[in-house]
């Protein structure tokens, strides 16, 4: 079995890789569920199942856990993947730890590791930049450019969401997929929008770049608000066609899928 480490800045991001794998035939699995291929492999990620609940143990542990959030788990017959969503993309206290477990023997010998962040409002290149320095710090040397794939053991590679070269997120690629599956409700989004007054989206900041993201936002969760009542934005890409058989071949979801397949390929 190959054990794969993804980080990721939150449960947005950690929803729709989940997705991705499932296109690519991997399926869920965690403590509680049945999907296992070898005892082994549960025990494998004991770990890292356990650290939200390392943070309850103390001060001291609730200032190192805190930032990060009880993984998502997924596997085929030959690669066991857990998805770190890491609050904030405090990517340093991450990266710490995760050598911290490394040198302990903690974790099993990783097959790759693969840090995903959104560009936001700069430019991919010194996100990546920011992130290289994160786990540098910790000894972990990633790729300086992205889509880099350095093919060391393990393999340690880097992306930049939505597509290594352009300013945004995640959001881009699931407005991109909604005009694919839900055209219907992404122009309803726009007309509301269009139809609210300006001193409603005060808080949606005053630089163009950022107004934009929470236009994103607000749109896919307008359409969320009808396909999952009460519900997140995360459940919604959990369940919902975003990320399906039916937008796979868009292009900037295609580049991420080719990327993935990529690097777990043996």
């Amino acid at each position: 079995m190959n054990y794969s480490i993804i980080a990721v800045e939150g449960p947005h991001d950690q929803a729709f890789i989940g997705k991705c794998l499932e296109l690519l035939g991997f399926s869920q699995f965690d403590d509680r569920m049945s999907v296992f291929h070898t005892r082994e492999e549960l025990s494998s990620w004991t770990t890292l199942i356990r650290l939200p609940d390392f943070s309850k143990e103390s001060k001291r542990d609730l200032k190192y856990y805190a930032p990060i959030y009880r993984p998502a788990f997924y596997t085929n017959q030959n690669h066991s993947i857990a998805i770190n969503a890491v609050r904030g993309g405090a990517f340093g206290v991450f990266a710490s730890l995760l050598q911290s477990l490394i040198d302990q023997k903690q974790i099993p010998e990783l097959y790759s590791l693969l840090v995903v962040a959104d560009a936001d409002n700069k430019k991919p290149s010194d996100v990546a930049s920011k992130v290289f320095n994160a786990f540098h710090e910790s000894s972990i040397d990633l790729p300086k450019t992205p889509p880099g794939v350095d093919g060391a053991n393990p393999k340690k590679a880097i992306y930049i969401l939505p597509d290594n070269t352009s300013n945004g997120a995640l959001e881009k690629i699931l407005l991109e997929c909604g005009d694919q599956v839900y055209p219907d409700l992404m122009a309803n989004a726009d007309t509301y929008h269009e139809s609210t007054s300006g001193e409603r989206k005060k808080s949606w900041g005053k630089e163009p770049a950022v107004i934009e993201r929470n236009r994103q936002k607000s749109k896919i969760a307008l359409a969320v608000s009808i396909l999952q009542p009460g519900c997140t934005n995360e459940i919604s890409i959990i369940k919902d066609d975003w990320v399906s058989k039916d937008t796979k071949e868009i292009e900037t979801l295609k580049q991420f899928l080719d990327f993935l397949t990529t690097l777990l390929e043996n």
